[in-house]
């Protein structure tokens, strides 16, 4: 990451590890390191000191390299290139990672976790990510999930499902309307014509199968489908969208339905384990939050 390591980088990893904040936090380290050989030395002959509010916690503290962080590391390397790392490589890996470690206990102790909020935001994650992970999410008993899906059955049921047949005219002028109002006289008629050979092309088809009223609005607007689940089956209707006119027949409605508990089991059982485990993370936190006198808050 700074050229310490002797092993040759993959130039795909390299470009995203320097888009990673904290790694922008280890090379301000780095300047900070070099600043501080080049500023010329106080009276004294001392090195500058940390800023005001945030002394160095460096000196005289410990950096244990545990046979575990050689184990990441190993395993780190051996992901990364498909083979364990050789001793040479493994030793200038574990001194990569001392110097990072150097680097990281001094800018938090100048305060730059604090001051730079991509690395406040980015431990913060981490925090969260650790709360979450510890969270135990209790194992529901049938009686549970089945009152859990009694008290919420209407996440589960079926809307109804609609088939019809379009007939598109482009445009929204009144030339277009008139063409419009001409064409559905014709499809109302004793011996209306096949809809297929009428109107323009239209990219999404004539044709639409078990589609929702919330589906069919997010594709055509709420002018499209304002009363279409009253229009009666074999019923044409001029209906209006951002894309022009659309002479609409329903073919076939399905009714919705509420599911029975078999049919959606696990699907219950999943929203149970994240509102669970959402709900106990939360609360985790706010032990975390009374360990704090928070001030200012709304």
């Amino acid at each position: 990451m700074y050229g310490w390591c002797v092993t040759e980088r993959r130039s795909g990893w390299a470009t995203a590890l320097l888009r990673e904040p904290l790694v922008h936090f280890v090379l301000i380290g780095v300047l900070l390191f070099g600043a501080d050989r080049l500023v010329p030395r106080r009276r004294g002959g001392g090195a500058q000191p940390a800023p005001t509010g945030a002394p160095s916690v460096t000196n005289g503290a410990s950096i244990v390299v545990t046979e575990q962080v050689r184990r990441d590391l190993v395993n780190e390397f051996t992901h990364a290139y498909g083979r364990a790392p050789t001793d040479a490589e493994v030793s200038s890996l574990v001194n990569h990672w001392i110097d990072e470690e150097v680097l990281y206990r001094e800018g938090l102790s100048r305060g730059f976790a604090e001051s730079d909020p991509r690395v406040r935001q980015r431990i913060a994650e981490q925090m969260a990510f650790v709360l979450s992970s510890a969270v135990v999410v209790p194992e529901p008993t049938e009686a549970e999930l089945r009152a859990w899906f009694a008290a919420r059955i209407s996440q589960w049921a079926t809307p109804p499902l609609l088939d019809f047949t379009q007939v598109f005219v482009k445009g929204g002028d009144a030339a277009a309307r008139d063409r419009a109002a001409g064409l559905l006289a014709e499809l109302k008629s004793k011996d209306a014509p096949d809809p297929a050979g009428l109107g323009d092309v239209f990219s999404g088809g004539r044709r639409y199968r078990r589609r929702t009223i919330a589906e069919l609005s997010d594709a055509f607007g709420p002018e499209f489908v304002r009363g279409l689940a009253e229009q009666p089956e074999g019923s044409w209707e001029l209906r209006s969208s951002r894309f022009g006119l659309h002479l609409v027949r329903v073919d076939k409605r399905t009714p919705g339905g509420e599911p029975t508990f078999e049919a959606v089991r696990d699907r219950v059982r999943l929203d149970r384990d994240k509102s669970m485990r959402d709900t106990l993370g939360a609360a985790a936190l706010q032990d975390l939050r009374r360990r704090f006198r928070i001030e200012g808050a709304p």
